[in-house]
């Protein structure tokens, strides 16, 4: 049965299983009793490496910083202007058209010596005054905003939608693995009231190869497949055909540009049961790189490089003496 959701601020431990209702921050920070990871680290452990997860993760305190890229700020934007999944003014701060180019290097160099041209100083006085307000917040463009207006405009005319937005938008499921002890976390773009659970994903991508295509790279099987196993450990609806017959499981993409396709891809029961074992062995390897303290990277020793694969054409070439065949 559905659990009712507990609303928690930034910086209380999260040590149930439980429907949550906090910051996006948050979420993504170390918010529970023990190491917690979400699909995003477990995505990555499995199709990059445990290394590359380890290397920007909070858990390690000599990791590196990610910039946000401006992909990641658009589709961060986009759930904020469309699902309302945080505060988009305290988050965002959007570049005007008219903004000067920022400071290169040389004059941000002449400056420090006290040598500034008057272009240079235009630059310097605006982009001075923008950093200040925009403290701290993620910078979206203009034509970005402008493209997001367009696409709430669309998806709200998608017969999708009223269905959809029934429902909760944007719980977080948390709850604690059995096997490994390890604390998982699932944040719902959209659970319908119907039972349906969706996610927003944005695309530069019209072609549906190239979006199946994405679906497998970026393992957005996973993120669905998490999803099903935190609504399994907190609503406690099983993850059986029969509790999933009429229930749909759909990434919803949205195009990006004109004329701002939107194209729900609903994930198959047995497409998810594939993905569930995906997330099973990132589970299972981060629980081991914990406990050895090794976190190794996407090739380990040293492959050998054999000219199988090019045989063919290499002998072809031989043959029409395009390549010597004594050394």
């Amino acid at each position: 049965m559905p659990v009712d959701e507990i609303e928690i601020p930034d910086g209380q431990i999260i040590t149930e299983t439980g429907a949550y209702r906090m910051s996006m921050d948050w979420y993504h920070s170390q918010c529970c009793d023990g190491p917690s990871i979400s699909s995003t680290g477990l995505r990555t452990i499995y199709h990059e490496s445990p290394a590359d997860f380890w290397a920007f993760s909070d858990l390690n305190d000599f990791r590196f910083e990610k910039e946000a890229s401006p992909a990641f700020t658009y589709g961060r934007a986009a759930h904020a202007l469309l699902l309302g999944d945080e505060d988009f003014e305290a988050s965002f701060i959007v570049l005007p058209k008219v903004a000067p180019p920022k400071p290169t290097a040389a004059q941000i160099s002449a400056r420090a010596q006290g040598r500034v041209s008057d272009a240079a100083a235009e630059r310097f006085e605006f982009w001075d005054d923008f950093d200040a307000r925009a403290a701290g917040r993620e910078i979206l463009t203009m034509t970005d905003l402008i493209h997001i207006e367009h696409l709430a405009d669309r998806l709200r005319e998608h017969e999708l939608l009223p269905i959809l937005m029934e429902g909760a938008r944007e719980q977080s499921l948390i709850w604690q693995d059995e096997k490994t002890g390890i604390w998982l976390k699932s944040r719902l773009d959209i659970q319908s009231a119907t039972g349906d659970f969706a996610d927003l994903k944005t695309t530069r991508h019209r072609r549906l190869d190239l979006i199946m295509r994405d679906i497998r790279q970026h393992g957005y099987d996973m993120q669905v497949a998490l999803q099903t196993m935190g609504i399994e450990a907190v609503h406690g609806i099983p993850f059986t055909p029969e509790s999933y017959a009429g229930r749909a499981c759909i990434d919803i993409f949205v195009h990006k540009e004109p004329p701002y396709h939107i194209i729900p891809v609903e994930l198959s029961f047995d497409a998810l049961v594939w993905a569930r074992r995906k997330i099973r062995a990132a589970i299972d390897t981060m629980k081991e790189c914990i406990d050895t303290d090794i976190w190794p990277g996407p090739v380990e020793g040293i492959p050998v490089y054999t000219p199988d694969f090019e045989l063919q054409t290499l002998e072809a070439k031989v043959e029409a003496g395009l390549l010597p065949f004594d050394a």
